[in-house]
């Protein structure tokens, strides 16, 4: 057991904050996310399967629940608090399965060229469409639809020529959508893995079977 310190921008840890996860160091499985809502995405990518325990350091967390540290940290060894899970959602390519917390975005690969693409039997042009999990519908999703959801898998176009569309549908579905014309790229969450998508590619995202573990 150990406490793994995620901290990708080397922000400054107050010393009572030190002191407090040295002193858990190997009596606690987790990861402690200093910085905001980025840093959880990235160790979520970083270390999968492990619990997060996000420690606010950065204007932007709507996801770190204001705690006292030494108050959780003691709950937490006493199983009197546990982390609540959140669903991942996937998609397959060149042999590769990318799971994501937040969203998967197929979007044009040119800013100045709009994609079209198919899903449920209608087509659309527009700048992309963005597959949301409930734990990422309180960012991008929402900055572009409006909306955020705590149930479901949401789906949201960016920059439709046609009215947005944007729809929740249960987690059990499997959102299949194909490429009709680009260049288009799929990228998830801010996981560096970006890849191209070529016309007429069909790409299948649906609920993971994995989780990501959060105390909230």
């Amino acid at each position: 057991m150990s406490i793994i310190i995620f901290n990708p921008q080397d922000r400054d840890i107050d010393s009572y904050t030190k002191s407090l996860l040295t002193d858990y160091q190997d009596r606690l499985d987790l990861v402690a996310c200093i910085g905001g809502d980025g840093t959880i995405l990235g160790a979520e990518i970083k270390y999968p399967n492990i619990p997060k325990l996000p420690i606010k350091s950065s204007d932007i967390c709507y996801h770190c629940p204001k705690i006292n540290l030494s108050d959780t940290l003691k709950l937490i060894e006493e199983n009197k608090i546990y982390p609540k899970e959140y669903i991942k959602i996937e998609y397959s390519i060149n042999d590769q399965t990318i799971l994501a917390l937040n969203e998967i975005n197929i979007c044009h690969k040119n800013p100045t060229t709009a994609i079209r693409f198919s899903y449920d039997n209608e087509n659309y042009i527009a700048d992309g469409i963005i597959i949301s999990t409930p734990f990422g519908s309180t960012g991008y999703f929402h900055s572009i639809s409006q909306t955020s959801f705590r149930e479901g898998i949401g789906i949201t176009l960016n920059n439709a020529t046609i009215g947005k569309k944007t729809i929740i549908l249960p987690d059990s579905f499997e959102i299949i959508i194909t490429l009709d014309r680009g260049p288009a790229i799929i990228c998830s969450d801010n996981n560096p893995k970006i890849f191209d998508l070529k016309a007429n590619q069909m790409i299948s995202i649906k609920k993971s079977s994995e989780t990501a573990k959060i105390f909230q």
